[in-house]
């Protein structure tokens, strides 16, 4: 075993080196690599033809072969960029069954833009092609979807008139300063933690390092706080990624520029109230509290196919349907991100891991239903008995995915370019250099392999 991180990082520099010399791998290059997005914009543009709908499964044809020929080829050693392959290339074919063969976009999505003296209205694909490309590329590239109808599960509880959503909850300047600073914090902290363990490393059978205290060596509490780490370094990135995205939409561009993607109030939170999780469970966890970041594409899935099964879509039936419909995609999303890392990958692990959330769901409401009476009006028995249930199946199942992420190697990764607690000399002890710049190596270069359309940056 390495003595430290940076070591085990040199480690795999090398091997990578040799891979691409070997032709076994292909780095991510620019702009080769976005052509399936491209396609997808393309395709999106030229919706309202006739023709061009007459042919959509032969471009979703196009984007599948080549979203799968990237996931499987395509690697890099930048941890954040490994784990992106994967998420990008999955993404682009949920996304693009979502927009070409689930839905007709020209009919089915609309956007919220400015109407006169600055009210809000919704606005479908626009006639004149300038105002159809920024719509189009405003679609393709949305993940939370903040300025369209789909952002609603519910649509009757849009407003009307639509204006009146401005006088939903804002951040201001210094909250979103706030919970951005927060989130890096907790970041170079976790990323210090981490580090100091090796199953972080990739390493994921080691036992408890020596340097911990007696009751984190017990085998049941390690795995707990390996899986809480796991947990709050996942959450950190999120709210880190989501805060940032905010800033910059809100205080560097603006309404001027972005119209009402710009505002503030388009930026909720990423994560809901935990309370959710009291009064529903595991359901609550899921649907309420965890982010929703890609919940379109896999209920519209899960829609899909019960549709064509015949069930009727209010059905306790369709619902499962549409669950197990979601959670196996999000095994199928999660397992690619950890494929396309450098480690010793293990992606089955992340699909178990979320198959698994639909039979707690199951047996968390056969539960519910058997104290009967007493969940439903007493609020004290429903939350202990759904937090107390949801914890019991956290603590079974998240060691799953915390060793299909560790496996890989994603904790290898330097979110913040800067660490205060190693510039103060923090994990030194650990093998770790005392710096404060984090940052390592070389993230772009030219590549050529003698094929004009596969020239470009290479990442």
């Amino acid at each position: 075993m390495p003595a430290s991180d940076g070591e085990l990082i040199s480690i795999y520099e090398m091997q990578y080196e040799d891979a691409i010399k070997a032709d076994k791998i292909t780095p991510l290059i620019l702009p080769y690599h976005f052509l399936n997005f491209f396609a997808l914009i393309l395709y999106i543009l030229l919706s309202p033809y006739s023709a061009v709908r007459r042919i959509r499964f032969l471009v979703f044809g196009f984007i599948l072969w080549f979203s799968v020929s990237m996931l499987l080829n395509c690697r890099t050693l930048n941890h954040s960029y490994g784990a992106i392959i994967g998420l990008y290339s999955i993404w682009c074919i949920y996304w693009s069954a979502t927009l070409i063969v689930f839905n007709d976009p020209w009919r089915n999505f609309k956007r919220v833009t400015y109407g006169p003296q600055n009210s809000l209205t919704w606005q479908a694909m626009p006639v004149s092609l300038k105002d159809r490309v920024s719509w189009t590329l405003d679609l393709v590239s949305t993940l939370r979807g903040t300025n369209w109808s789909f952002r609603f599960r519910d649509p009757s509880k849009i407003p009307k008139p639509l204006s009146k959503l401005r006088d939903t909850g804002s951040p201001t300047l210094g909250t979103l300063f706030g919970r951005f600073t927060l989130s890096c914090v907790c970041i170079d902290v976790l990323k210090l933690g981490m580090m100091t363990d090796p199953y972080f490393w990739g390493y994921t059978s080691s036992t408890a390092p020596s340097h911990f205290p007696f009751f984190l060596r017990n085998p049941l509490i390690l795995s707990l706080y390996r899986s809480v780490l796991t947990t709050m370094g996942i959450k950190a990135a999120l709210h880190f990624q989501s805060d940032l995205g905010a800033l910059i939409c809100i205080h560097l561009f603006g309404p001027r520029i972005l119209g009402p993607s710009g505002e503030a109030w388009m930026h909720p939170p990423i994560f809901g109230a935990f309370s959710a999780v009291l009064d529903d469970g595991l359901v609550g966890f899921w649907g309420k509290w965890w982010h929703q970041i890609f919940r379109l594409p896999f209920t519209s899935t899960g829609r899909w196919i019960v549709e064509h099964l015949g069930l009727d879509p209010k059905s306790e039936k369709a619902s499962a349907v549409v669950m197990i419909t979601a959670f196996f995609m999000s095994g199928i999303l999660h397992a690619s991100s950890t494929l396309t890392l450098w480690g010793e990958t293990r992606p089955w692990l992340d699909v178990c891991f979320f198959i698994l959330q639909p039979v707690g769901i199951g047996l968390q409401t056969l539960l519910q239903r058997a104290v009967g009476q007493r969940y439903r009006e007493k609020q004290e028995a429903r939350w202990a008995l759904n937090i107390t249930t949801s914890f019991l199946w956290y603590y079974l199942t998240m060691p799953l995915l915390a060793e299909g992420l560790a496996a890989g190697g994603i904790w290898l990764f330097e979110p913040i370019p800067v660490s205060l607690l190693r510039g103060l000399g923090f994990g030194t002890a650990f093998g770790m250099p005392k710096r404060w710049w984090c940052w390592r190596g070389q993230w772009f270069r030219w590549y050529d392999d003698g094929t004009w359309w596969r020239r470009g940056v290479a990442m």
